[in-house]
């Protein structure tokens, strides 16, 4: 079934909605236009989004997921920079690619530890919490470097592996 136009309810909103399916892809949602032309101009930009794979129902960008993440309870230490660094993209362009970027590009002189602390985990933990479940895988080395401790005669040392 396509997306169809629906004409804006008195006293609710002067705007039209979509309301269908296309593709397999269910669509509910505001076209903020208020012109019939330009609400089907929405749509079928709507429609190209859906074969080309790039949808966003919710339409969220980075920085307005980080915000309802910080606003849930969110540790805010290490968003600052990412939000610098991601600023309006759309949640649906982040992927593990670009994720290896920026940790790469924000922390390029230290350790796998650090860059999973300051970028995979935050960035996984928002997009999570906007309901966008991307599996990220974290580099390697992320615990660190290993240590035993070797207790002799009631002196205790640490000797790295």
């Amino acid at each position: 079934m396509p997306i169809k136009l629906i004409q804006p309810r008195k006293g609710f909103s002067p705007y039209y909605y979509g309301r269908g399916t296309y593709l397999g892809v269910f669509v509910n949602r505001s076209t903020r236009a208020d012109r019939p032309q330009t609400a089907k101009r929405v749509i079928k930009e709507w429609e190209r989004e859906i074969e080309s794979g790039r949808f966003d129902q919710k339409g969220q960008t980075f920085v307005s997921a980080a915000v309802a993440y910080l606003k849930a309870g969110g540790d805010k230490r290490p968003i600052a920079k990412l939000i610098a660094h991601f600023g309006e993209k759309p949640l649906v362009d982040i992927d593990q690619e670009t994720i290896d970027a920026t940790a790469i590009e924000l922390f390029p002189d230290h350790t796998n530890a650090t860059r999973n602390r300051e970028v995979y985990s935050p960035i996984s933990a928002i997009l999570k919490h906007a309901g966008r479940r991307l599996q990220t895988t974290p580099p390697k080395g992320i615990k660190g470097a290993r240590t035993h401790r070797v207790v002799m005669a009631g002196r205790c040392r640490e000797v790295g592996k």
